[in-house]
């Protein structure tokens, strides 16, 4: 008896904290929640073009030795990323991945058996995809980190002119680039190179047409009027605000994500928990003559 007493404590208090967690799930307020759940969702829309899926399967026979264009733009990429090699070695890379991939494909169809030869290539075509791609994809990861630190690189911008109107441009970023993080560091580097051997003025244009984002493109409309001696402080402030929006927008989604880990966590725990009250009542049953109860009405 005192055992059926104990298993019955336990199992109320368990549903009693389990209804507590729900209930406080279910009717605390969450508009600000499905905000920033409804952006989230938004934004994958927007990433997801159909276009883009198409473009990786699409082969560009035109541009096997590249033009002129590609490579300027393939080489300011490899620069933002840091990365020693050119244009001309990952293009040189593709014809290797795919021209080995497609001749082993075609001997496999031959000798061995067709299924062979088409899985060849289909590696082939992602021997001439990958190179690209795995580029493109640290480039929208480092675009991804520019968004979330670029607001605190403002601020430093922003503070250090209304301190002082003369202040150097190189010398806001020099100082920025020992507190921020490594990718947006590379990225300051590259600016500052740039600062350092054209100038301000193309240095900015040079980094608004690497990273043709909206808020960039903003903060060099506003650099270049400053460095032409216009007192736009009032311009500056108002986009700073803008930015600090920005990063709270940013801090919500990461809490949401954080939020979203520790529900799936605590989920994972409640499995065994219920298994072990399960048990505990079946053995109680069982030690209490229940089951036997239960045979006998049957």
């Amino acid at each position: 008896m005192a055992s059926i007493l104990f298993f019955a404590v336990i199992g109320s208090l368990a549903l009693g904290w389990l209804g507590f967690a729900l209930g406080k799930a279910i009717f605390r307020p969450v508009a600000k929640k499905k905000a920033v759940r409804f952006r989230v969702k938004q934004e994958k829309k927007k990433d997801w073009d159909p276009d883009s899926v198409f473009q990786l399967l699409k082969l560009d026979l035109k541009e096997v030795f590249l033009s002129e264009t590609a490579e300027q733009e393939l080489n300011a990429k490899l620069r933002r990323l840091g990365l020693a090699k050119s244009a001309r070695d990952v293009r040189k890379e593709q014809i290797v991945l795919s021209g080995v991939s497609l001749l082993v494909g075609l001997f496999s169809y031959w000798a061995f058996a067709p299924v062979l030869g088409l899985l060849g290539l289909a590696i082939a075509a992602a021997g001439w995809i990958y190179p690209v791609e795995t580029i493109n994809r640290e480039i929208r990861q480092m675009n991804e980190i520019v968004y979330k630190k670029f607001p605190s690189f403002y601020r430093r911008n922003y503070y250090s002119y209304k301190k002082n109107i003369n202040t150097s441009l190189s010398r806001v970023v020099e100082s920025h680039m020992r507190v921020c993080h490594p990718a947006f560091q590379r990225e300051l580097k590259v600016f500052l190179e740039d600062i350092e051997s054209v100038g301000e003025f193309e240095a900015i244009q040079r980094w608004k047409n690497r990273l043709p984002l909206p808020y960039i493109i903003r903060y060099a409309e506003i650099i270049e009027s400053r460095l032409r001696g216009e007192d736009n402080t009032p311009v500056m402030e108002n986009f700073k605000l803008e930015l600090d929006k920005m990063r709270e927008v940013q801090v919500d989604k990461d809490l949401l994500k954080l939020e979203s880990r520790i529900n799936g966590v605590l989920g994972l725990m409640y499995v065994p928990f219920f298994l072990l009250l399960i048990i505990y009542f079946l053995a109680q049953m069982q030690g209490s003559g229940l089951v036997q109860f239960f045979k006998q009405l049957q």
